[in-house]
């Protein structure tokens, strides 16, 4: 048997500048960026900001030791460092977090 894993919606991240290591085995992104994970259906717009991130694309990590800002509809995370590991969904802020719930659909917090 396989198990089902749906199609991940598309997940845009500009910057001001950027620095592909190797063969890109590691990227950098400087300044202004931005990542986006597109709304579905069942998911409002992911937005992540921060002056800074290191990714590794094969290895489908990212981090940064910067300040970060997260919206997920009208919910809103912000803390200081962050790793992000996309095979697992798990997205970890090093200190200094607070933030605000929304319940999607609704206003309650």
């Amino acid at each position: 048997m396989t198990p089902y894993r749906p199609v991940p919606p598309p997940v845009h991240t500009p910057a001001d500048r950027g620095l592909v290591i190797g063969t890109g085995e590691e990227v950098r992104l400087y300044d202004n960026v931005v990542v986006r994970r597109t709304a579905t259906a069942e998911k409002p717009e992911l937005r992540v900001e921060t002056s800074y991130l290191q990714v590794f694309p094969d290895k489908q990590l990212a981090r940064t030791p910067e300040a970060v800002l997260i919206t997920e509809g009208a919910s809103r995370l912000k803390g200081v460092g962050m790793e992000v590991d996309n095979q697992t969904g798990q997205m970890k802020l090093g200190s200094r977090v607070s933030g605000v719930y929304v319940k999607s659909g609704g206003s309650g917090r």
